[in-house]
């Protein structure tokens, strides 16, 4: 990732969008930045394209090279890249086509690989490629050098909706020089649309939210009954094997009684319902605001669940939509979280929500939110309960 500064060519300077290319970041999985590496040209070929044909040049970039990412990397990298794609952001994906067979051979392997694109489906894509290497075609070498990259966005392509694939040309080396022995092709593909983020948690069914509820019940009355109890059975829902952030909120008589909440980034590998079995624990005995939950309040608590999109950064408050986007503060290690019902409960305006944000849950000054040290991420939420 090339993460901050920004990129100059003969005809330009394209600034680098630090905020949103260090949101793609995570070190631990080995999602880094690395300025060495970008002496590759392929996107440097990019970066001109997009200045000649942007002539204002008002916009900005985030770099990225793929080699070979595990699968945990890749799909952490498309869910994040598929939650900040909108009207205004594209995702280019640069990738030459067959190398080196002769011209009719090109066009044949060409056309496979063409055609599982437009499937839309990564599986597709690498069953097709895995199946057409084994064809021997004579010097083959590659059906696609930037592979991987087309199947990450084909990944990022599934968790959006009312995409449409087109191919605008397809063409190889042969037909610019005339020489048809050893050939290189090249297709331009594009995927147009809404682009809304099917994010499994929109979709959450009723069945899978009343099995989530069961689950945080079923946690805490085993706790209450063996402290030591780490009993879960999995369930029957498949939606909730989805990875996902979530909060657990208590309530008594309509007061809070408990909540803690995890962040699909604190616990990458953690499905969504190991996710609330810990929060539900740690609610009913862990938040530091209340005494542990007793046995006596067991029937009278509430329970309700709040499923959190993936957190984004903020170039400023005034940006957040208040009652409907959670919001998290970030100031070196103090950091505090509001759900968006908080904003909805109180009536708080946007000043107040935040003042009170970096106050009372990351005992920074009321007015951090302004300091411009202060990182401000939002993110959305399902909410739900008995």
């Amino acid at each position: 990732m090339f993460n901050n500064g920004s990129w100059q060519t003969p005809i330009g300077i394209t600034p680098v969008d630090e905020a949103y290319a260090n949101y793609l970041i995570d070190d631990d999985l080995g999602i880094k930045s690395d300025l060495n590496a970008f002496s590759d040209h392929t996107i440097e070929m990019q970066v001109l394209m997009l200045q000649y044909a942007l002539k204002d040049n008002d916009f900005k970039i985030i770099p990225i090279l793929i080699s070979k990412p595990t699968k945990e990397q890749e799909e952490i990298l498309a869910s994040k890249l598929a939650s900040i794609l909108d009207k205004d952001t594209i995702l280019i994906v640069s990738s030459d086509l067959s190398h080196y067979p002769e011209y009719d051979d090109a066009v044949q392997a060409d056309s496979k690989t063409i055609e599982a694109i437009l499937s839309e489906s990564e599986n597709t894509f690498r069953s097709n490629i895995r199946e057409y290497e084994h064809k021997n075609i004579n010097n083959l070498e590659t059906y696609a050098c930037g592979y991987e990259s087309i199947a990450l966005a084909l990944n990022v392509a599934q968790k959006l909706d009312n995409l449409q694939f087109a191919k605008l040309k397809y063409a190889n080396s042969g037909d610019i020089t005339g020489d048809h022995s050893r050939v290189v092709g090249y297709s331009a593909i594009i995927a147009t649309g809404n682009g809304h983020n099917q994010n499994a948690l929109n979709s959450l069914s009723k069945d899978a939210k009343n099995e989530a509820l069961q689950i945080a019940r079923g946690a805490i009355k085993s706790a209450l009954n063996d402290k030591n109890s780490t009993t879960m059975q999995p369930p029957s829902n498949l939606e909730l094997y989805e990875p996902a952030g979530a909060f657990v909120t208590l309530k008594e008589n309509n007061q809070l009684r408990g909540c803690i909440g995890y962040f699909e980034t604190d616990n990458i590998k953690q499905p969504l319902y190991k996710v609330i079995h810990n929060a539900a624990i740690d609610a009913a005995f862990n938040d530091p605001r209340f005494d542990k939950l007793t046995k006596d309040e067991f029937d009278d608590v509430e329970i309700e669940i709040s499923i959190m999109t993936l957190r984004k950064p903020v170039n400023s408050y005034k940006n957040i939509k208040l009652g409907k986007q959670g919001v998290v503060v970030t100031q070196g290690t103090h950091s505090g979280t509001f759900l968006p019902v908080v904003a909805r409960d109180t009536g708080w305006s946007l000043d107040k929500f935040m003042s009170e944000l970096c106050s009372q849950k990351a005992h920074l000054s009321p007015t951090c939110y302004l300091d411009k040290n202060t990182k401000i991420d939002v993110f959305d939420t399902v909410e739900f309960g008995e």
